[in-house]
């Protein structure tokens, strides 16, 4: 069972999947590593993108980074883009 409501993609994660695809990746939007999401998931590499906003919970942002790092992701986080 998900802890977390899946919420609407962000034009924030559209913008960065854009740039991805424009790299030659291709990704997930709001890729489940359960209990947890990730806003964006490269397979390819992978990498999982965090488009940190206010409403983010640092705490449990701690425990869902540690749980996917066990899993060889690597997570890169961003303060969001304007």
């Amino acid at each position: 069972m998900r802890p977390e409501p899946r919420k609407k993609d962000t034009p924030e994660q559209f913008l960065m999947a854009s740039w991805v695809k424009e790299a030659g990746f291709g990704s997930i939007l709001e890729q489940d590593f359960e209990p947890y999401v990730v806003d964006i998931y490269i397979p390819d590499l992978l990498l999982a993108l965090e488009i940190d906003g206010p409403y983010h919970m640092t705490r449990r942002d701690e425990y869902r980074d540690a749980y996917i790092i066990l899993e060889l992701i690597i997570i890169l986080k961003y303060g969001g883009i304007r």
